[in-house]
């Protein structure tokens, strides 16, 4: 066996001999190959890549913790100036190991880890809970770990240290403060308030800072100043921003108003700041000071605009300053409501103390359902008790001035259903017979948004009642083309509704539509949600010119069908497989629609990406499609307001009834929406919108001025509530829209939408007349 493996020849011993006896190593051969150890190249390279990888392990020991590990025979974790101890044993050679630093050594090397990177956050974490265990009482390290928790992402363990530090050190300002920031990043407002106070007492040395803020509500804006003196100019102006968004959040107002207020004495240059107080002002029932704030934040627009000279300023504005108030009636409306749904017993306080409200007003501000009639009483009361028409007139307050499409301020103030805030007016020398553009009068504003108190006042005065508009439309035919007015019109007036007056709206009805891959609703949709029926014009077609006519003009609403017929590309990219490949990676906010709340938190919110969310919708319908209707779970649906360069719009084209230059409007964001069957939007009002339905079916409940509200429920809740198992006529129009249909809600319209299948589109609020000024 051993004689088949082949042996290495042995060097001859006459070779080792003759080497050792003439002390030369004998020649090689030429054509003999040197062996590796006779090559000095071979040397070089082999040296060379051992100090490459003696460096590498250098730099990976001394930069990369995890590293070490690979050193070590004992696991072990890095600490500070490399010391080490063992993961088998932590708490025992925790304590042995570290018993030699005093805290401030473990903390000051804590400090340098953390400078190092992620990597030695935890070691970090451990020198600094040595620290802990060795000065309880020590709030600077508590608020140390805090930020390598935050560094770190581990947010709720952060606040939890954060509490700590101080709770130990109540008088530590920059604590205060940190902790307020951290609480609003969490949207935890009614935590943050208060610490926010704690930090400009602790910084200023201010006792009660609630009761300064009372002392400061009192005096003039120039004795303000001295708060300048005690806080760095810039930091009082930050938090105290902060703090109103406290206060709004929490529902506060009142310390928000008196927050405001110094914000506004202190920074009178502060554009954007007028605006947002002007409008919070209106909103808490203050119309007073929201004018006097809006009036401040023109004049700065002016200047800023290069119009004219300080001087210029005031005087421009101070004489459009009625036409700049009552233009925004329909606004403070809105405002209102986002006060009163927020909190309505705070904001209804305020009110009540600067409005005097009737009991049967003040009560119905709380109630679930908030009415636009009630609302426009207590805004026009508020007119009326703070007096504004006499000294803005005394000031240089124009009355006979209009915005472009001709409406006064009298005109303006006809939308109200009263007649107090107008008596003043027309005192003041105001022309109780003024027309806008259209020719239209008082009148006819009254009828179109139902103030039919004020019809009745206006039949006791001097009007005259047979005048017609432009296109000769006296306010009876409105009330007659509305067909919901005609009734409370004329009994308002003591007259008999005229034969012929009513007429049947118009009815085309819906042609079958593809589904785009969209899903139907559940078998137990009731058969009122599928009715064809509408008790609104429902159109084929119709040019720009008859829809200002015939809709936009009198704010009569109207279905338009299948207005998309030729947009092939938008309903290819919409139909729901596209549409997730497209877009699915958009990321949105999913929501329950329920105006309790969807004004006042972002607790109710979900961000989603929009394949996730298909999904979701998917297997809702899997859910949804055996129960009965009683048992149907509300569901979210996506309703958000999207930029104009969205890649969502890169297909669609606005229709050309609602072209701004052909019709004078004024376009506002654009909202997409999609959503499950029985999810929607329940009832609520706003201004001027219309609304394309890409894909899917939903039932419309459209409520007239008179009778339009906000509800605080989801929108199926309301239907099952209030619709389905109420034998009351609820006084809505009922409507059907479908794929490609475009329906025009006017001004202060409410509107309920519950979908009926898988539902996706746009829509859009837009300013016209009544809403619309420019200066």
């Amino acid at each position: 066996m051993s004689s088949n493996i082949r042996q290495r020849p042995q060097p001859s011993t006459t070779a080792k001999d003759s080497q050792r006896k003439d002390d030369k190593p004998p020649k090689a051969k030429k054509s003999q190959p040197s062996t590796p150890q006779q090559d000095p190249k071979v040397y070089r390279n082999a040296l060379l890549i051992t100090v490459i990888l003696i460096i590498s392990a250098i730099f990976l020991y001394l930069f990369y913790p995890n590293s070490q590990r690979l050193f070590s025979t004992d696991n072990s974790r890095p600490l500070a100036n490399g010391r080490k101890f063992s993961n088998k044993e932590k708490d025992k050679e925790f304590e042995e190991r570290l018993s030699s630093y005093n805290c401030s050594e473990l903390l000051l090397h804590a400090r340098s880890m953390v400078t190092r990177g992620v990597d030695w956050y935890d070691s970090a974490l451990d020198l600094l809970a040595a620290c802990a265990i060795q000065e309880p009482n020590n709030s600077g390290v508590r608020w140390n770990m805090a930020v390598v928790l935050l560094k770190m992402g581990r947010y709720d363990e952060a606040r939890i240290w954060m509490e700590e530090a101080v709770e130990l050190d109540p008088k530590e300002a920059s604590y205060r403060k940190g902790l307020s920031e951290f609480y609003m990043y969490r949207n935890m407002y009614k935590s943050a308030g208060p610490h926010l106070e704690a930090y400009l007492q602790n910084k200023g040395g201010v006792v009660d800072w609630p009761l300064l803020l009372n002392e400061l509500y009192m005096i003039r804006d120039d004795e303000k100043s001295f708060l300048l003196e005690m806080f760095d100019k810039d930091d009082l102006k930050q938090i105290v921003d902060q703090m109103i968004v406290c206060y709004i959040e929490t529902g506060d107002f009142r310390k928000a108003d008196q927050s405001y207020d110094i914000l506004s004495s202190l920074w009178p240059d502060d554009q954007l700041l007028h605006l947002h107080y002007s409008t919070f002002s209106f909103g808490i029932g203050i119309p007073l000071r929201g004018a006097v704030e809006l009036q401040r934040f023109m004049i700065l627009e002016f200047i800023k605009q290069e119009r004219g000279s300080l001087h210029e300023a005031y005087n421009v504005v101070g004489e459009q300053s009625l036409l700049l108030l009552t233009s925004g009636i329909n606004s403070h409306i809105i405002s209102m409501v986002r006060a009163l749904l927020r909190s309505p017993d705070s904001a209804s306080e305020i009110m009540n103390d600067a409005c005097e409200l009737v009991e049967k007003d003040f009560n119905s501000l709380r109630d679930n359902n908030l009415y636009l009639t009630v609302i426009r009483r207590v805004l026009e009361r508020c007119l009326a008790r703070q007096n504004l028409v006499k000294p803005f007139v005394n000031k240089g307050a124009l009355l006979y001035i209009n915005n472009q499409f001709g409406w006064t301020p009298l005109l303006q103030a006809c939308s109200l259903d009263s007649n107090n805030f107008l008596d003043q007016l027309v005192a003041a020398g105001a022309d109780r017979n003024a027309r806008n553009a259209l020719g239209q009068t008082c009148l006819h504003i009254a009828t179109m948004y139902g103030s039919f108190n004020l019809v009745k006042y206006l039949s006791r005065t001097d009007f005259n009642f047979s005048s017609g508009d432009l296109f000769q439309k006296t306010a009876g035919d409105l009330a007659c083309q509305q067909r919901w007015a005609a009734e409370k019109f004329f009994n308002a007036l003591g007259l008999k509704i005229p034969r012929g007056c009513l007429i049947e709206p118009a009815f085309v009805a819906s042609k079958p539509t593809r589904l785009g891959g969209w899903l139907e609703g559940p078998q137990a949709i009731p058969d009122d949600l599928k009715s064809d029926s509408c008790g609104i014009d429902v159109l084929e077609t119709i040019s720009p010119e008859r829809f200002l006519i015939d809709y936009l003009s009198i704010q009569k609403p109207v279905l338009i069908r299948n207005i998309l017929k030729d947009r092939n590309k938008l309903k290819l990219s919409f139909q729901r497989q596209n549409l997730e490949k497209k877009f699915g990676s958009l990321t949105f906010q999913s929501k329950a629609v329920n105006y309790g709340v969807v004004m006042t938190s972002l607790d109710n919110t979900t961000e989603l990406i929009l394949s996730d969310f298909m999904v979701k919708m998917t297997n809702i319908f899997t859910e949804n499609n055996q129960l009965l209707i009683e048992e149907i779970f509300p569901s979210d649906s996506i309703y958000q307001n999207i930029p104009d360069d969205s890649a969502l719009l890169e297909d669609f084209k606005l229709p050309e009834i609602l072209s701004p230059d052909k019709q004078n409007i004024h376009l506002r964001n654009y909202k997409f929406y999609i959503g499950p069957a029985l999810s929607g939007v329940p009832p609520h009002f706003h201004s001027h919108s219309w609304d394309v339905l890409l894909y899917g079916q939903r039932r419309l409940f459209l409520f007239p001025p008179n009778k339009a509200f906000f509800s605080k429920q989801h929108v199926l809740d309301w239907y099952r509530d209030d619709v389905l198992n109420s034998i009351e006529d609820k006084g809505y129009l009922g409507c059907t829209q479908d794929s490609g249909d475009l329906l025009y809600i006017p001004d202060m319209w409410g509107q309920a939408v519950l979908n009926i299948k898988e539902s996706i589109g746009f829509s859009q609020e837009f300013e016209h007349g009544l809403s619309e000024f420019s200066i």
